[in-house]
């Protein structure tokens, strides 16, 4: 199969924002790892080339997110806006709270590394999904 066929298929069946939102995921993701990569091979501490991928994938998660997946209950005015803004950092930093406990958990319950940063982000990637679609981003009536 194509990939425009399996991403037409995908939509349907899993609905088009859902598809939206892990293309978006993925890319943030990307970014974040390549930043994180390239400042720790250019000598910076790690926990500081961390935080930095971290904020510039999160960046561009809300950038894509509110103009690619949500962006039909985008606030209306800027104070709206702001306050979503707001929300979907917050549920950012929620969501890696959640990644550290899980693998953190895995991890010291003998759960391979590897196995455990699968699962910790695959919990953390579903529950900062709903908070954003449910309580940032709900449906407009």
């Amino acid at each position: 199969m194509q990939i425009a066929a399996l991403t037409a298929r995908a939509m349907r069946t899993l609905g088009e924002d859902r598809v939206r939102y892990v293309l978006v995921s993925c890319a943030a993701l990307g970014v974040d790892t390549l930043i994180t990569l390239n400042l720790t091979w250019a000598g910076i501490a790690p926990a500081l080339c961390a935080a930095i991928g971290y904020l510039i994938g999160l960046t561009l998660h809300w950038t894509l997110s509110s103009r690619f997946v949500f962006s039909t209950e985008l606030g209306e005015d800027r104070a709206a806006r702001a306050r979503q803004m707001a929300l979907f950092f917050a549920s950012g930093f929620g969501g890696l709270a959640v990644t550290v406990a899980a693998f953190t958990t895995a991890v010291t319950l003998g759960v391979p590394a590897l196995i455990a940063k699968a699962g910790a982000v695959a919990l953390s990637f579903c529950i900062v999904y709903l908070v954003r679609r449910h309580l940032i981003f709900p449906a407009r009536p």
